[in-house]
This record gives structure tokens, sequence and C-alpha cells, in this order.
């Protein structure tokens, strides 16, 4: 993504997930993140950095419904394991249906099951 930081990075990822989501037709959509400053900032746009702002501000703007909610690193199996494949990526990518790299965690997550992390 090009960004400076971290809290640049995780407002960009959402910022282009709200931007697909209205650009296919969806009106309703749920972030979650475990990036607890990133769901603040959907209050309080000021902690948005400045080069965002703008375009963080039209994604509120659009005619959609937008929930934001934290979440524990490990308490969401998938977001983890979307993060490392992010991390890898040199480009944006869009999954019509479950990569396959999620399908454990996505069962887990379904089903109420606990993920641990050990070291």
């Amino acid at each position: 993504l090009n960004c400076a930081t971290v809290l640049h990075a995780e407002l960009f990822a959402i910022i282009i997930a709200i931007e697909q989501a209205h650009a296919r037709g969806w009106r309703k959509l749920w972030v979650e993140s475990d990036s607890q400053i990133a769901i603040q900032a959907s209050k309080n746009s000021s902690i948005v950095p400045w080069d965002l702002r703008n375009r963080w501000r039209n994604c509120f703007a659009r005619n959609m419904r937008l929930l934001f909610s934290h979440t524990f690193r490990e308490g969401n199996a998938c977001a983890d394991i979307l993060a490392g494949m992010g991390h890898a990526s040199t480009g944006l990518q869009w999954w019509s249906s479950l990569p396959l790299a999620l399908s454990d965690g996505f069962f887990r997550d379904r089903c109420g099951l606990p993920n641990f992390r050990f070291s």
C-alpha cells in the first residue's frame, strides 16, 4: 500500500473495502479490525491522516450502513490469516469465494471455537 505507518495502512485498507463494497452495490458493511484506533476513527475523523481524510469522509457520505467493531487479533483467525496474506501481496486482490487458506479459521470462527497462540 506504500503506507508510512500502520494506522495509515489500516485506514487505507478500510477505505478500499468500503469503496469496493459500494461499487458492488452492497449497502451494509461490517468492518471488523484489531486496531482500536482505526475503529475510533469511525467516530472521530481528526484521527485520520490528512492525506486520507477526504476519501475517508467520502466513504461515510455514501448511502451505506457501516458498522465498526473491534476484535482481538487472537479472536479472529481469519483476520490474522488475511493480514499475513496481505503482507505478502503486491497488489489488490478480490475473492468471490472463500480462499482455501481461510477454510479452517473460518470454520472455527463460525462455530465459535476458540483460537489460541502458543509460543
